[in-house]
């Protein structure tokens, strides 16, 4: 069914479509992932069947685009069909899985197969057997420490490929926290002191993990109850995960897939038997990437959210499983905690297609009048300051 692309490295490249063709690689697909440095959960099968499942328009738009050498498994790259206007062009477009809840993406490769790697997505230009004709590949956000990162790392052709920074990223490197809280500013400090205190005048506290199937279910329903209960409810800006159920859908199949494999952890700061703060994480590797976090905001003199990152990065420390704490994104209220950061990218590589070129030249035209019309809009404004004193003299 899928054909064999000669004159890449030997690399035999099959694109699989949907669901079925996903279910048909995972057990590859799963150690290929695990045997990776710095894996994080994107990279593994059971991101992309959640995300295949709840969130692509439909399963059958799903890719996973495969190569191997003499068998053995180089690289994957999950992608999703797509189209868009661009300059005036309606163009076809295949790109890593994009959503607001699942923002990052990447290939999936090990060692020398970045190599291979590299030169899939800057000259993959006729379409692989199964895989639909493009106009553009785009790679919407990865890491900078991104497989795709390496990949593009040195631009050979700026004309074809566009690679830039959008934003960035925090984490936390906690291999000892009591170390870690001396570095952390004498205002704050006191801050989680006063915090910590009213909490325990408040009573019993607790910390507890949920990581298993028949606690998961249980524990996610929570966080997305306590979710609902503050200012993304209906009370403020709806847009609470359950309020939607395919995004309701998507965290349930990410705790059950990645529960499965002892990867995810719900994560809740109980006070008195209540539930007051809670975090959605996703463990791989060294790493608990925190992708969503919950509080109860009538608390909020307690600071919740803070307490319940104090116990996490503090069992964190203690068991010396994990030594980051991944916080997803640059959200202001990370600055008290001295977090390390790393680059947000996107890519877009354009094929030799008709409509690519077209869009091409409409942009490398559009480069070229920017100086003019700048240069026209100074004119514009200088003459703006002479003409208007002038006006208002004659004829005030």
């Amino acid at each position: 069914m899928n054909c064999v692309v000669s004159g890449r490295h030997d690399i035999d490249i099959r694109a699989l479509r949907g669901l079925d063709g996903l279910e048909a690689i995972a057990s590859d697909w799963r150690t290929l992932a695990l045997g990776m440095t710095n894996a994080r959960p994107w990279h593994f099968p059971e991101w992309h069947k959640a995300f295949a499942s709840a969130l692509a328009p439909s399963s059958s738009e799903f890719l996973t685009l495969t190569g191997r050498n003499s068998g053995q498994l180089q690289f994957i790259v999950p992608l999703i069909t797509n189209s868009r206007r661009l300059n005036g062009r309606n163009a076809r477009l295949i790109q890593i899985p994009y959503h607001p809840h699942a923002q990052f993406g990447d290939a999936v490769a090990i060692g020398k197969s970045v190599d291979s790697l590299t030169t899939l997505l800057t000259g993959l230009q006729s379409p692989v057997e199964d895989m639909p004709e493009f106009d553009i590949l785009n790679l919407p956000m990865f890491l900078d420490d991104a497989r795709i990162a390496q990949s593009l790392a040195h631009n050979v052709d700026p004309e074809r490929i566009t690679i830039e920074t959008l934003t960035h990223a925090d984490f936390l490197n906690v291999p000892n926290y009591d170390t870690y809280l001396d570095g952390l500013s004498k205002n704050f400090r006191a801050n989680l002191r006063k915090a910590r205190n009213k909490l325990m005048a408040a009573g019993t506290v607790e910390h507890v993990v949920a990581r298993h199937a028949d606690s998961l279910r249980q524990a996610v329903d929570d966080f997305l109850q306590l979710e609902k209960s503050g200012w993304k409810g209906t009370k403020g800006t709806s847009t609470a995960i359950s309020m939607d159920q395919s995004l309701v859908r998507f965290y349930h199949l990410l705790a059950e897939g990645f529960g499965t494999l002892g990867m995810c952890e719900v994560h809740q700061l109980r006070l008195n038997g209540q539930t007051i703060a809670s975090n959605f994480c996703l463990v791989s590797g060294e790493t608990c990437h925190i992708l969503k976090i919950a509080y109860d905001e009538s608390r909020s003199a307690m600071a919740p959210g803070n307490m319940l990152l104090e116990h996490v990065l503090k069992g964190c420390s203690a068991d010396g499983r994990v030594h980051t704490v991944h916080l997803m994104s640059d959200a202001g209220w990370h600055e008290d905690w001295k977090c390390s950061n790393q680059s947000v990218m996107r890519a877009e590589i354009m094929s030799e297609s008709k409509v690519s070129k077209s869009i091409r030249r409409r942009r490398a035209f559009q480069q070229r009048m920017k100086p003019i019309l700048a240069t026209g809009s100074r004119v514009k404004s200088t003459l703006k300051h002479i003409l208007v004193p002038l006006h208002n003299f004659l004829h005030g």
